[in-house]
């Protein structure tokens, strides 16, 4: 095995086992995490006349069966971590329909009919094609990895696998967009009643979210956001988090929206990810490796099975 490619490929597999053990508490979809609220298509007026049809944009549109293959090709974790945060979906979907929209602009003008269009085309589909067939050809075996395959490749890397600390956190959130200097000013005076509210002896925090956070989904679970690494918590608030320690209040954080008083409840440190828990991934790395070591090995052969010849005096001509 070759150990350094397999380190290569599993740093992609620890991002992923992050993101699969996300889903296995159900955050809600707060202002901590969601300062940029997810546009929702409407019903009725406006919406795509193709009941197939999930978004469009003018006369393009966006069939649910590509969103299906989209969100098929993702792992398992991922595509749970959309159900709380729609985000990332909503922006793959005016990515594809700009796409679509200028190419449909261009092929108006007959932009492909141009040489050096069609030149550039006739490489693309070359290129897939030659692509496509080399992926057919080296396609490891149904059986690999054996179970002594993926424990020997564990051991080599575990370290590399961790699980990201996670954080408790419950917030009482105060709407005040950055750039509104009056609504901060007052959210800021609002605060600093609830920092000191928050930090009394025998202080209820759920009920004061409760009674004064305007993040609707979170006031109601006592401003609960769930135990969350802190790559899902936005940027002004990690430092904050990573630095409180267990029962601590904060005082308030400003981000783009509003401001944060926070409380960490809990931490559930770093730890290494178990075999089982990876196992997906580490087997997809796996084949991946040993797909592009078939691949090579193929290429090979088509090299040696024939006659290179090479012109050196038209090369010498060419590069004067």
């Amino acid at each position: 095995m070759k150990t350094r490619n397999l380190v290569l490929a599993l740093v992609a597999v620890g991002v992923v086992v992050a993101i699969y053990l996300m889903d296995d508490s159900s955050s809600s979809a707060d202002a901590i995490t969601h300062d940029v609220k997810s546009v929702q298509a409407k019903d009725g007026a406006g919406a795509a006349s193709d009941s197939n049809s999930v978004a469009s944009l003018g006369s393009v549109s966006i069939e649910s069966d590509a969103v299906s293959d989209w969100l098929a090709s993702l792992p398992a974790g991922m595509r749970s971590a959309l159900q709380q945060n729609r985000d990332p979906l909503d922006q793959w979907l005016r990515n594809q329909l700009t796409e679509k929209a200028l190419f449909a602009e261009a092929q108006a003008q007959e932009w492909s009919e141009r040489p050096e269009v069609a030149r550039a085309i006739e490489l693309a589909t070359r290129e897939i094609v030659l692509r496509s067939y080399l992926d057919s050809v080296s396609q490891p075996a149904e059986d690999y990895p054996v179970a002594a395959d993926m424990a020997a490749a564990y051991e080599q890397n575990k370290d590399q696998l961790l699980i990201p600390a996670r954080y408790q956190v419950r917030q009482i959130y105060l709407a005040a967009p950055a750039n509104d200097e009056a609504a901060v000013a007052a959210a800021r005076k609002q605060a600093s009643k609830l920092v000191d509210q928050a930090k009394a002896k025998g202080a209820d925090f759920s009920a004061l979210a409760r009674a004064h956070s305007n993040d609707v989904r979170s006031a109601a679970l006592g401003g609960d956001i769930g135990s969350l690494p802190l790559a899902q918590l936005v940027p002004e608030v990690r430092p904050v988090v990573a630095g409180m320690k267990q029962g601590e209040v904060s005082g308030p954080v400003q981000t783009a929206t509003g401001l944060h008083i926070l409380k960490l409840e809990a931490v559930e440190e770093a730890r290494n990810a178990s075999l089982e828990e990876v196992d997906a991934q580490l087997r997809q790395a796996l084949r991946q490796q040993r797909q592009g070591e078939v691949a090579q090995a193929y290429v090979e052969r088509v090299m040696s099975s024939s006659t290179l010849s090479i012109d050196g005096a038209q090369l010498t001509q060419l590069l004067e």
